[in-house]
Formats: structure tokens, C-alpha cells, sequence
């Protein structure tokens, strides 16, 4: 990744298979956050402009100049169905690179939804339609339209590299980025939290072990709290 922004777009990326999306459909941001082992997750400023709110598509990425969004509404028209646009916009608040209109546009094309590490306006617009925008900020005045920016390279989104075609991910807590070639091992992992977190909740309701023995067994060899007979 240059820093120096070019006038650059790439159209060919590899996107993953549909079985892969559909399987992260199945999953939440801390399941993949937990499988990637703490890593991955966007910075929480970038989070849903409604909720609740969910996202999962391949990347489509934009680099702009500050404030300037002459490439994302490019990016927008060559972007595939079940795409997810990622913008790297600098983390600049102050100006918006995406708007109401632009959302119409991305929603008419089939785009699966939008994250922008930059501010958006039309807020209300956007959360009446229900559509996945997530941003960093939100701001009434508008960017420019002149360029330059790369489409299709890699970028740095709200402080994770994105690749071309890496899986997003994004719901209410926020966003992670699962790169392409390791999609699959993260997949299953994460599908395992799931399916520990479903059971750990039954426990609970059941008043079965409210707190996890392993927890106690801890604070004991700590000699925090007396050994309990039944976790030593």
C-alpha cells in the first residue's frame, strides 16, 4: 500500500464463495473477534447508523483523497451484487464522503451495505431505509468530487487492512475483516464460540453453573476465594 494516492482502479478481484458468506450470515462480530483471536475488529467508532443491523459481503475497496468521493460513487457503479463498499476516507468527521442518494444508488445495485472510515450525511434517510451504512461520524457538509483514488487495492479501514474480496462482516458491535485465505478456519472457530455461547446461555437459565468453574479455579489457585470441593 503506497502513500501516495493514484488515479487507479482494478476490476478484477477474487471474491469468496457464496457458502462462505452464508455461513458467516450464521455468526456474530464477537464470535469472529473470539476466532481471530482478538483481532480483526475495525475501530468502535464504526459502527451502524441503525440497528439492529447486519452485514456480510466480500470487500470492495476505495481509497480517497480527504474528503473527496469522485471514486466511491465509481467504485459504486462497477460493484457487483453482495458486495460490501470499503472506504478508507482518511478518518476525516468533518465532511461526508457518502449521502442518501449514494445509499438509493447502492441499495438499487444490490450492494450488500457499506462501512466508511469517514463521516456520512442524510442520516435519517439512511435509517429509514434500513439500509447497513456503517461510518465513523456524521456530518452535514458534503465532500468534493474531483479525485484522485484507487479502487480494488488494499486499504486501511478504522485501523484493519482490507483487501480486495477479505469477508466483512458487521452487525451492532461493530465490524471485522476476515481475510480471504483464512476465511475458512475462521469460519469454523467462530461457528464453535456460537455454539459454546448457545450452550453457556442454557446453563444460565437453567441455574446451572452461573459462574464457569473454570473462572472459580482460577481465583482458588490465586487463593482469592477458598477451594470449593466440587471445582478442586
Amino acid at each position: 500500500m503506497s502513500g501516495t494516492i493514484r488515479l487507479r482502479i482494478e476490476t478484477n478481484i477474487e471474491r469468496p464463495s457464496t457458502s462462505l458468506i452464508e455461513g458467516f450470515k450464521r455468526v456474530s462480530t464477537p464470535d469472529v473477534s473470539d476466532a481471530m483471536n482478538r483481532f480483526g475488529a475495525m475501530n468502535p467508532k464504526i459502527k451502524p447508523l441503525a440497528t439492529p443491523m447486519k452485514v456480510v459481503g466480500p470487500a470492495l475497496t476505495v481509497r480517497t483523497r480527504p474528503i473527496d468521493n469522485l471514486m466511491v460513487h465509481y467504485a459504486t457503479h462497477i460493484a457487483q451484487p453482495g458486495d460490501v463498499l470499503v472506504v478508507d476516507a482518511g478518518g476525516i468527521e468533518d465532511h461526508s464522503i457518502w449521502g442518501g442518494q449514494m445509499t438509493h444508488t447502492a441499495r438499487k445495485k444490490g450492494l450488500a451495505g457499506v462501512v466508511i472510515d469517514g463521516a456520512v450525511r442524510d442520516s435519517a434517510e439512511i435509517r429509514r431505509m434500513a439500509y447497513p451504512v456503517f461510518a465513523r461520524a456524521i456530518s452535514p457538509m458534503d465532500g468534493h468530487k474531483d479525485g484522485p483514488g484507487e479502487v480494488n487495492v488494499i486499504i486501511q479501514c478504522g485501523g484493519v487492512q482490507v483487501k480486495p474480496g477479505d469477508i466483512i462482516l458487521g452487525d451492532d458491535d461493530g465490524v471485522v475483516v476476515i481475510p480471504g485465505e483464512q476465511a475458512k478456519e475462521v469460519l469454523e472457530k467462530a461457528l464453535g464460540f456460537a455454539a459454546k455461547t448457545e450452550r453457556r446461555i442454557k446453563e444460565i437459565e437453567s441455574g446451572v453453573k452461573l459462574v464457569p468453574t473454570e473462572y472459580l479455579k482460577k481465583l482458588e489457585e490465586g487463593g482469592v476465594v477458598p477451594r470449593d470441593s466440587k471445582t478442586g
